[in-house]
């Protein structure tokens, strides 16, 4: 079976370390002078490397947010939390969306599931940041060791 592949340069990860890579660019003068397929392949190999790392992290990440949700904030001791009470009623304030009525029409379920999206973000910008973070940290570290090896002449 022909596995599919993701185009990376696409990702958000790609874009953000091409972003690193130009904002590095301006500090080195040799950098300056790489061509642009030398600057792609620097990208590349360096979102190959985050991506390995990042599942480690999101392997990590989601047991310690099931502990942190089911042990924490599910905990009916911690209900006076302001924080707790603020998490559940986020998520307690979508439940009529979710159980009631959609709409008859493509646009009304559309535009429900838009009203739940939104309702929902700053639970997922919560929850998803301890995750990016260091997603990030090592992105960066990840490019400025492929730089590194680039400029020695081992990626090429």
């Amino acid at each position: 079976m022909k596995r599919m592949k993701r185009n990376l340069q696409k990702s958000w990860l790609y874009k953000y370390i091409r972003y690193r890579l130009e904002r590095e660019c301006f500090k080195d003068a040799k950098l300056q002078g790489a061509s642009r397929e030398q600057k792609d392949s620097i990208c590349l190999k360096a979102v190959e490397r985050t991506r390995s790392y990042s599942f480690l992290f999101a392997f990590l990440y989601l047991p310690a947010f099931s502990l942190f949700f089911f042990g924490w904030i599910m905990n009916p001791r911690n209900g006076n939390n302001e924080f707790v009470s603020w998490y559940l009623g986020v998520i307690e304030s979508v439940v009529p969306l979710v159980t009631g009525d959609w709409g008859s029409s493509w646009n009304e379920k559309r535009g429900t599931v838009l009203l739940i999206f939104f309702r929902l973000i700053p639970i997922f910008i919560v929850s998803a940041a301890p995750l990016f973070l260091p997603i990030l940290i090592t992105a960066n570290r990840v490019l400025k060791k492929t730089i590194q090896e680039s400029m020695l002449g081992i990626l090429h």
